[in-house]
């Protein structure tokens, strides 16, 4: 993904320049997805990865923040509820001994 997208907005294609690594036969990868594409050099080079790096990590935080968080469920009262149950079956027995 990191890779995919410095390459989109860096240089305006995918996978170009497929067939020098992976032969002719998988020409077919090359892609153009914006044409007459100037181009944004920083992107392309090391420090365009961290770059894209932290948009990618504050896309998550702001998806993450926006995302519905499941309420914590309070289960205080089934223990309740079993330690009543605990000590009136303690309460039978001391009646019938």
């Amino acid at each position: 993904l990191l890779g995919a997208v410095r390459e989109i907005l860096g240089a305006g294609t995918l996978f170009a320049n497929a067939p020098l690594l992976l032969g002719e036969s998988l020409s077919f990868l090359e892609l153009t997805v914006v044409p007459d594409y100037g181009g944004f050099l920083i992107l392309l080079l090391p420090p365009g990865g961290f770059i894209v790096l932290g948009l990618l990590l504050a896309l998550k935080a702001l998806i993450d923040d926006k995302a519905v968080k499941p309420q914590p469920v309070d289960d205080s009262h089934q223990h309740t509820e079993y330690a009543f149950t605990l000590n009136t079956h303690k309460a039978d027995r001391a009646k019938e001994d």
